[in-house]
């Protein structure tokens, strides 16, 4: 329920960025204190990664999508595209910080 809140306050730009970015982190936050890992828990984890690529928040982009990894990784993936895409951000994310042991870390496990 508070995640269909905040996407639909998101698709309508119904708020500034900070405030659903403080929403998706509070909801993380409940999510990670039940040990809850589920696709209910990539979607939310999609959608704020998402976000902060839209409004260039880096450190946020970079929080959500180290936390999708290990979901995708235990099967949690909704579709091989959208595995693929965050895969593509992860990427250009380690390119553009300069960390070329992690790029060739994450290139040699791509298929």
């Amino acid at each position: 329920k508070a995640l269909a809140h905040v996407l639909g306050r998101y698709e309508t730009k119904d708020n500034p960025y900070h405030y659903l970015c403080g929403q998706l982190k509070s909801i993380r936050q409940d999510l990670t204190v039940q040990r809850i890992y589920n696709m209910f828990t990539v979607e939310v984890y999609e959608l704020a990664a998402t976000m902060a690529l839209q409004y260039g928040d880096q450190a946020e982009f970079n929080q959500s999508q180290s936390n999708l990894m290990p979901l995708y990784s235990q099967g949690l993936v909704k579709s091989q595209d959208r595995l693929y895409e965050f895969k593509a951000y992860r990427l250009l994310y380690t390119c553009l910080m300069g960390a070329r042991d992690e790029l060739n870390r994450e290139l040699a496990e791509l298929p």
